[in-house]
């Protein structure tokens, strides 16, 4: 592409029409979309919209899944990695479930996850099938 001749590509959006040249440049930012700011590597002005803050609920959710998490993974960790140097007679060991479930525990669901994951993929993968036979 020479400097005196730019060469353009235009394409319609949902917000009017785009022009491809040597630089991007998007459509003009509303007041509603958020504001315009400039990228300093790409010269290039873009839109974005202000995030939303999360909810409360989804505040609760997000800490008692963290939370979760945490006990979680403090339980296997004593488990795994410091009651083996703990004496076995020891009232600690009460709490915990035999060495053989801290493999078994994490192996079955891991498989478990492996068969969701794959059952999904099916599931979308079959239901695309089929709308792509209607529309043919």
């Amino acid at each position: 592409m020479s400097h005196n001749a730019v060469e353009q590509l235009r394409f319609p959006t949902g917000k009017g029409e785009a022009v491809l040249t040597d630089r991007l440049r998007l459509p003009a930012c509303s007041a509603t979309q958020g504001q315009k700011g400039p990228d300093p590597e790409l010269d290039v002005a873009f839109c974005f919209e202000a995030p939303e803050m999360a909810t409360g609920t989804d505040q609760v959710v997000g800490l008692g899944l963290v939370s979760v998490s945490l006990i979680i993974f403090t339980y296997y960790t004593v488990w795994v990695i410091l009651l083996p140097f703990i004496d076995s007679q020891h009232v600690i060991h009460k709490y915990f479930l035999p060495r053989a479930y801290a493999v078994a525990i994490p192996l079955a669901t891991g498989l478990l996850l492996l068969l969701f994951v794959g059952l999904f993929i099916t599931y979308v993968m079959l239901r695309n099938q089929k709308v792509t036979k209607k529309v043919q």
